[in-house]
């Protein structure tokens, strides 16, 4: 048989619906810059992070989590960087715009 005994399928069915339907950070990131900043920064906001996914999906694929994951170090210094890198960039976009009047 190729499925798991009804129970356990059921259950994981049930948590994957869930899962689906839960926003998750990527959602709230691109509702509030797209509330923000309008539409187009909304769109680019979208772009940005679908090309994410698909980066890691793509790595996945070739195994390069499971690479990331024996050398947990490079792993966290990598995230270190991208961390940083998001952290200057939202803080220009925090910046106070001034107007000329």
């Amino acid at each position: 048989m190729l499925l798991p005994p009804w129970p356990l399928f059921s259950a994981f069915m049930v948590a994957s619906i869930v899962l689906a339907v839960t926003p998750g950070p990527g959602v709230f990131y691109i509702v509030s810059r797209a509330a923000a900043q309008g539409r187009r920064h909304g769109v680019a906001s979208v772009l940005g992070v679908a090309a994410g996914n698909l980066t890691n999906a793509v790595a996945a694929a070739f195994g390069l989590a499971a690479r990331h994951a024996r050398h947990g170090q490079r792993a966290t210094g990598m995230l270190c960087i991208g961390l940083g890198l998001f952290t200057a960039i939202s803080g220009q976009n925090q910046q106070p715009t001034t107007t000329r009047g």
